[in-house]
């Protein structure tokens, strides 16, 4: 399957999707921060 394709593809949208969102909020929250880290890191581990 072209599941690794996907895969890629859907990591890059969904970082330049919250890397401009986070840009916007301000990285500068610590709770933010902590979000996207922890989001990464669940996602990271689904993979």
């Amino acid at each position: 399957m072209h599941t690794n394709l996907l895969d890629h593809k859907g990591i890059n949208v969904v970082s330049n999707t919250f890397g401009s969102v986070s840009f916007h909020l301000g990285w500068s929250t610590p709770r933010v921060a902590a979000v996207h880290i922890v989001f990464f890191a669940s996602f990271a581990v689904k993979i």
